[in-house]
């Protein structure tokens, strides 16, 4: 998948499950799939959707992650209609993905 089509995936999960004006996938299941299903790795894990708070100047920042292999990222953060896609090729895990997100892209934000 092309960086787009990945962003098109948040745009559907931020449009609750409409894209252009059509219902593609029913508001429980969104609901179902975002919702914690158990822990990995310390953080709360639904349907292939991980459930990360960030804290940012002081407040904390909801955020729903989807990852893939070598640095491959969608990130929803809802509270300000916000997708992000990270591309990397990061197969060694040298990039800290978590510190990039708090540090550089959500206090452009918010």
């Amino acid at each position: 998948m092309r960086p787009i089509d990945v962003a098109k995936i948040g745009i559907l999960i931020d449009n609750q499950g409409v894209w252009k004006e059509q219902r593609i996938v029913s508001e429980q299941w969104l609901k179902d799939s975002l919702s914690k299903h158990g822990t990995l790795l310390g953080i709360d894990y639904g349907y292939l959707w991980y459930s990360e708070n960030y804290e940012v100047g002081g407040k904390t920042i909801e955020s729903f992650l989807a990852m893939g292999h070598g640095g491959q990222f969608l990130i929803w953060i809802p509270e300000v209609q916000s997708i992000i896609v990270i591309a990397a090729s990061d197969y060694e895990m040298e990039i800290d993905f978590y510190n990039l997100i708090r540090e550089q892209i959500l206090p452009k934000l918010f």
